[in-house]
């Protein structure tokens, strides 16, 4: 899966339009320089914007609402030991 949203530098796809210097990569030493030009002109987005685009996966779903549940079955039984403890202070 990819989170990364697609609008961001990251996702940019660099092409090789020269074949000259494709053995390095870097034959077209100009073109890096604007592309880290462009990159740093472009801020990334916060992780809180890219954190709220994303959609939970049904997993990740279902796995919070068996932790959700296990909660609650803890906190009755918490609520419970709690009232015996109660009743046993009382008398």
């Amino acid at each position: 899966m990819n989170f990364t949203p697609t609008r961001t530098p990251i996702c940019r796809k660099i092409s090789f339009a020269s074949k000259r210097g494709a053995g390095s990569g870097f034959g077209d030493t100009n073109r890096w320089k604007k592309m880290a030009d462009s990159m740093e002109s472009t801020p990334l987005p916060s992780v809180e914007d890219r954190l709220a685009v994303l959609c939970p996966s049904q997993e990740l779903l279902e796995y919070y609402q068996k932790k959700m549940a296990n909660c609650e079955s803890e906190n009755e039984d918490l609520l419970k030991k709690l009232e015996l403890y109660r009743e046993a202070c009382e008398e």
